[in-house]
């Protein structure tokens, strides 16, 4: 087999799936990495900026900063992110990752 085809193999033997509720955050820019995410259903902002005092609990209580700093999003099904542990970055280099509604998403190492 080529390394391609072994490659989606483990990552499809190592997926798990997940419920991200609405306004939270799957991570913020330069926190250390461990996995990334396949969009399933949903849509997430990538904000540029977002200052920790309107964030309680991993989820953004000041809704007026997410239109104000949102730079683009994720809502196609199938989009990933948040891959650069599996490429060998130790940290982020993405903005932070917040979702707009409920979302369900695949995770994997």
């Amino acid at each position: 087999a080529s390394q391609e085809s072994h490659f989606i193999n483990q990552l499809c033997l190592n997926v798990t799936p997940m419920v991200i509720p609405i306004y939270e955050f799957l991570y913020q820019k330069d926190e250390l990495g461990e996995q990334f995410y396949i969009l399933v259903q949903g849509e997430m902002s990538i904000l540029n900026k977002v200052d920790r005092r309107h964030i309680l609990n991993n989820v953004l209580y000041d809704l007026s900063k997410l239109e104000s700093n949102t730079i683009s999003k994720y809502n196609a099904k199938g989009a990933y992110f948040g891959e650069g542990p599996v490429l060998g970055y130790n940290h982020r280099t993405e903005y932070a990752v917040c979702t707009d509604e409920e979302c369900k998403v695949l995770t994997a190492p």
